[in-house]
């Protein structure tokens, strides 16, 4: 393993292009193979959409791309990236990576108010505006009648967990 030049040793990757042969390489290959073999591979890339809405949906809660950037380990230029929606597809691991945070900060108001003024200004739809459907292209965050429009004093209400009319 000393001449074996790869970051992480547990990926496809470190086996192929590193030629790293420690047990979890190893391990990760095999288990690749198969699924590949078997036709059980999760696609690599995803639609970036879902992606987008929650950055958007954090950012209305005054979490700004720094501080999204610092928790899932990229820098505020790529979480920007993310945000404003010029890639259609982005890799599953990324997705993934950004659903985890959103999971945990959805319900959490940021420090941002920079974040919060630009999401205001763009009209993007805070979490609780979502429901269930932040994934779905047809879907139309709540509160609004084409997706553009918000009733501001629901928003306010919704970032404070209030419910009801």
């Amino acid at each position: 393993m000393t001449s074996c030049t790869a970051n992480r040793h547990d990926t496809v990757t470190a086996y192929g292009k590193h030629k790293c042969r420690c047990p979890a390489a190893v391990r990760t290959k095999g288990v690749y193979t198969k699924r590949r073999k078997h036709g059980l591979l999760a696609p690599a890339y995803v639609s970036a959409l879902g992606t987008n809405r929650r950055l958007r949906a954090l950012a209305a809660l005054g979490w700004d791309c720094g501080q999204i950037g610092a928790e899932i380990g990229y820098d505020k230029r790529m979480v920007a990236m993310l945000r404003n929606g010029s890639r259609p597809q982005i890799h599953r691991a990324t997705a993934d990576k950004v659903t985890a945070v959103y999971e945990r900060l959805c319900m959490t108001l940021g420090t941002s108010e920079r974040a919060r003024r630009e999401a205001q200004r763009n009209r993007w739809a805070p979490p609780l505006a979502w429901d269930d459907n932040i994934d779905d292209p047809a879907a139309r965050p709540a509160g609004s009648v084409d997706g553009s429009g918000f009733d501001e004093v629901v928003v306010e209400r919704a970032v404070r967990g209030e419910r009801g009319n």
